[in-house]
């Protein structure tokens, strides 16, 4: 029995050898853009192509910096128009091919960027009052892209991906309270929650303190 203990003990401390040790929560290094590429403000990731994206301000014009994961290295930057400032929120279709970067600016702009070439080929300039961009979301099946602004009340703007058609935008204004935070958009529905839970939302169902806004 004592021998059999042994051999069972032994056989346990050799399958734990063959485990890896679980990676540790650990900082790994960083990446210094160039001089005057401050305040990164937005951030998508494309796993499949090898790139992140990274929103910053230079001199007082909109950048795109592009950074190869597999070494870590800044490998480009794109400029954008003048106006196309204070980058905020963005979003990437991966499928697609183009990453959407809103501004923080009034009215907001989304600006459209190809990844194939980091081109930026075209911007959508929201109407009055659909201001300071600061929160977006994807649906990338759907075709569409909804940004929130930090307004009060604050506008959800419904923007349509399709390069076949024109752009086009639609809102949905909220109640009074402040900037809206979109969560998640799945199976047509949006998912809102607000800064003030008591408050609801024009088409609106409350669940608990999380209203689901239909669009």
């Amino acid at each position: 029995m004592r021998l059999a203990g042994c051999l069972l003990l032994l056989s346990m401390f050799a399958v734990s050898a063959l485990i890896p040790p679980a990676a540790a929560f650990t900082r790994v290094g960083a990446l210094t853009l160039e001089t005057g590429e401050n305040d990164i403000t937005s951030a998508v990731l494309d796993v499949a192509g090898g790139y992140a994206y990274f929103g910053v301000d230079v001199s007082s014009i909109g950048v795109v910096e592009r950074v190869r994961l597999s070494d870590f290295t800044r490998v480009g930057s794109l400029t954008l128009n003048a106006g196309e400032t204070n980058l905020g929120p963005a979003v990437v279709d991966v499928a697609g091919g183009y990453a959407y970067f809103g501004t923080y600016t009034s009215p907001g702009v989304v600006v459209k960027v190809r990844l194939s070439d980091f081109t930026r080929v075209g911007a959508l300039t929201l109407n009055a009052g659909e201001n300071f961009l600061s929160a977006a979301v994807i649906d990338p099946a759907g075709g569409y892209a909804y940004f929130g602004t930090g307004t009060s009340p604050g506008i959800v703007v419904k923007v349509q991906l399709a390069a076949t058609t024109p752009p086009s935008s639609s809102n949905l204004p909220l109640i009074a309270g402040g900037a809206v935070l979109v969560v998640l958009v799945a199976a047509g529905v949006i998912y809102l929650r607000r800064r003030k839970p008591s408050m609801s939302a024009s088409k609106s169902q409350d669940i608990g303190n999380n209203p689901v806004c239909a669009l």
